[in-house]
């Protein structure tokens, strides 16, 4: 996709590559077209329809905002960010059944940035290089956790099914919930734990293979 977006013939700066040194480390990022006459970042993305529906965008903002305070960095003001979004399953036959489905193959996430937004991204950016920092010369094991939001994790979860059936009744978030339900049904049902999962870690971080963290929750979910 990037690469046909490439071979547009544009006025737009496209790829651009910035850095920003910060403490004793360099800050990238490589944004997919900027406009220096409306001061636009634009970057495009293949997403699935599950993220417009849940209007799931705190990392794309996130990015965006870094992409943004690298640019002001370099000199360049911004003042929008835009992400264009392929919706790779999308259904046409669903948009027509659900008003709450996305209506287009294609989505537009976009914000205006202020000199806010600039400071409030610049401080997260240097409380985060300066806690990968602090653990260059830790072992392994003394590592910090990894957050639930850096894990992309979801909660365990109680399903209440009954025995011969497939499918679950319900599914509880905590299983005092499911407990309830159970003595409600009675004789012939049962409680499914089914524990959360780290779909970052499971796909997409690069240094799991490696990570105690990572192998210990592997470890417990395979009993």
């Amino acid at each position: 996709m990037h690469a046909v977006l490439e071979e547009q013939e544009t006025s737009e700066f496209k790829e651009e590559y910035l850095q920003a040194v910060v403490s004793s480390s360099v800050v990238t990022g490589r944004a997919d077209s900027y406009c220096l006459d409306t001061k636009v970042i634009t970057d495009y993305k293949t997403a699935s329809t599950w993220k417009i529906k849940f209007a799931d965008f705190d990392d794309w903002r996130r990015q965006g905002l870094i992409y943004a305070w690298l640019f002001t960095k370099s000199g360049l003001a911004v003042k929008r960010v835009r992400f264009v979004a392929l919706l790779k399953d999308h259904s046409k036959t669903q948009a027509k059944r659900d008003a709450g489905y996305p209506q287009s193959p294609v989505y537009v996430y976009e914000f205006d940035i202020t000199p806010e937004d600039i400071a409030e991204i610049e401080t997260f950016v240097l409380q985060k290089v300066e806690q990968l920092e602090s653990c260059d010369n830790v072992a392994d094991d003394d590592l910090p956790d990894c957050t639930q939001a850096e894990r992309w994790a979801t909660e365990d979860t109680f399903a209440v099914k009954k025995e011969g059936r497939k499918t679950a009744i319900r599914v509880y978030e905590t299983m005092e919930e499911a407990n309830d339900k159970l003595a409600e049904l009675g004789k012939g049902h049962y409680i499914e734990e089914r524990k959360g999962t780290s779909k970052k870690c499971a796909d997409y971080c690069y240094a799991s293979a490696f990570c105690n963290q990572w192998q210990k929750e592997k470890e417990e979910q395979n009993g």
